[in-house]
């Protein structure tokens, strides 16, 4: 079986809603002809920030039952689970993924539901926040 069949769960960045709704404020101010041009101005500045804040973290993570793909813009990278030592949940959807023998890596990731927590929790080792363990308990 191939690894698009063992697939079990996918997710995509929240940071690629804020990505894509960033690119298309910036088309929409330039082909605006009725806007002056300070307003085109500062929409375009802070479009353009936006996007060059978040194009590192537009990434994909995909859940196989080995390993995780990450896909990030040209580049993908396979992590096993056996090269996880934990994942830790941040703020919302930024995660923490702590690989054992190298520093830890950020990634924001979306919210993941709870087949997908369930599964990640018998690979490896899941810190969530308080409120979401307390959450869990009600």
């Amino acid at each position: 079986m191939n690894s698009q069949t063992k697939r079990l769960f996918s997710s995509n960045s929240v940071l690629i809603t804020f990505h894509f709704i960033a690119s298309l404020l910036l088309l929409l101010v330039l082909l605006n002809e009725n806007a002056d041009i300070l307003s085109k101005a500062v929409c375009s500045v802070s479009a353009i920030v936006v996007l060059i804040l978040t194009v590192r973290y537009v990434i994909v993570i995909e859940v196989f039952p080995s390993h995780l793909r990450i896909n990030r813009i040209g580049k993908k990278q396979y992590v096993s689970f056996r090269d996880i030592e934990c994942i830790e949940q941040c703020i919302g959807w930024l995660w923490r993924i702590r690989f054992r023998n190298s520093k830890p890596s950020l990634y924001f990731y979306n919210f993941m539901n709870r087949k997908m927590i369930e599964f990640l929790g018998t690979k490896t080792t899941i810190h969530y926040l308080p409120s979401y363990q307390n959450m869990q308990k009600k």
